[in-house]
């Protein structure tokens, strides 16, 4: 049976190490659509969509969370899944806005971000996932939020009990799309006996080509937690920057209890880093950093105290961009720290994970020995710039969407890191939300 699958996932074993975390292998794909995700009904009506986000946790299970257009059913869902050290996938729940059994209007997914948080309460292995979606329905993004552990199935919940708000749909490549990226934040430092879950977004401003960085401060495990509140980092209505800003990357520094989000001006190409404290709102922020007059598309991690921030660069002849590195640190001011040119020549933003002094980077850029661009992971010592590089996919990549990934944390008891990308033979889906193939895993 052949699936239109629209997200290809590559989960890279790594041989043995030349940096702390060992570098990747490229295996052939191999397709865990119908292996894991088979559906008994006409191959061809249910299809994954390019969206998805991963995260792993300190027990080494893989928490992915993905699109899905079910056009026989007609309705769009979010897929949780995890997969266990003994590689076995295991469903753990579904997001939907369509009401039960489908028959939406013309719903699709158009953006997912995952986070988790370990030893919750100081229990060992109480962890939990986090996850929130773009559905697009009638003209509206809605924005939605669901949570569970990552051990046991999550609990069904009702379209509106999903839903956080809603704005005037954008298209993915729109700069004030919404664009959410979640993260989980310890009350105390070190600490995740009470924390908060916060939803970085770009949101329409005042007026209509107003576009603010809100921070959705979803305090639900915090005392005095009255509901989800928007707050403005960035915009009309900020204390902090006016001006027009989007495509928002949240991380947080758990060691000292910092927030951090990184975000485009949309004024002029530049990157700024915003970090703050948590508490009843999110408080204490300051600008901590800027970039040069020509990043954009920022993506920003962190592991423990320490911060990596990615961007794209100068534009070249045609349709790409350099990659830059930075790394510093969000409870000091103008920490951060060029590291040099990661690539010269990628046609998507990156995705960025750190564990230790490593960092990891995946984005589709140009292969030299094969002519084209490639998904392509890049592996290096946060503060040193001894780039190593790895082409992953054995067929041509979806070049509009970002690729993702995960890296197994230290002392998990299994070594992998895991990119998430979408492959080609594009066939349209509404919403500008494109892709094709299947399911890949690079094993």
């Amino acid at each position: 049976m052949i699936r239109l699958a629209l997200l290809g996932l590559a989960l890279a074993l790594l041989t043995p190490p030349a940096i702390s975390q060992p570098v990747t292998t490229n295996s052939p794909d191999e397709d865990i659509f119908d292996r894991f995700l088979s559906d008994p009904r006409d191959g061809d009506g249910v299809s994954q969509t390019p969206v998805m986000d991963m995260e792993a946790d300190d027990n080494g299970r893989l928490l992915v969370a993905y699109g899905v257009v079910d056009a026989i059913e007609s309705t769009a869902r979010v897929e949780i899944v995890v997969r266990l050290k003994t590689l076995n996938w295991v469903k753990l729940g579904t997001m939907s806005i369509d009401p039960p059994g489908g028959y939406g209007n013309g719903t699709i997914v158009k953006a997912v971000s995952v986070a988790v948080v370990n030893k919750v309460g100081g229990i060992d292995d109480n962890n939990f996932g986090f996850v929130t979606a773009v559905f697009e329905q009638n003209g509206t993004d809605w924005i939605t939020y669901h949570s569970g552990p990552i051990k046991t199935a999550w609990k069904n919940l009702k379209p509106n009990e999903l839903v956080i708000t809603g704005v005037t749909k954008k298209a993915v490549t729109d700069p004030t799309f919404l664009n959410p990226s979640i993260a989980v934040l310890p009350v105390g430092p070190s600490d995740f006996s009470n924390y908060i879950v916060a939803i970085a977004c770009a949101m329409p401003g005042p007026a209509a080509t107003d576009s603010s960085i809100k921070l959705i401060w979803m305090d639900t495990f915090s005392p005095n937690y009255f509901g989800p509140e928007l707050y403005t980092v960035a915009g009309p209505g900020s204390t902090l920057m006016t001006g027009k800003y989007g495509r928002p990357s949240l991380t947080v520094d758990p060691v000292n209890a910092y927030w951090g989000v990184a975000f485009d001006n949309l004024t002029e190409p530049r990157v700024y880093v915003v970090a703050g404290k948590p508490g009843d709102q999110p408080n204490n922020m300051a600008k901590v950093f800027q970039t040069g007059s020509t990043d954009h598309h920022p993506a920003i991690r962190s592991f423990k105290g320490d911060m990596s921030l990615v961007t794209l660069g100068a534009k070249g002849d045609g349709n790409y961009w350099v990659m830059k590195g930075y790394y510093g640190f969000l409870h000091t001011a103008n920490t951060f720290t060029p590291i040099g040119d990661l690539d010269d020549n990628c046609r998507t933003p990156a995705d960025i994970d750190m564990k230790n002094n490593d960092v990891f980077v995946a984005a589709s850029c140009y292969d030299d020995a094969a002519r084209k661009y490639r998904i392509t992971t890049i592996e290096f010592k946060r503060t040193v710039g001894a780039f190593q590089y790895a082409r992953l996919e054995d067929s041509p990549s979806f070049s509009t969407r970002q690729p993702r990934m995960a890296v197994a944390p230290p002392n998990a008891g299994i070594t992998y890191y895991a990119v998430g990308f979408a492959n080609d033979r594009v066939f349209p889906v509404p919403g500008g939300v494109s892709g094709a193939a299947a399911v890949m895993i690079d094993p």
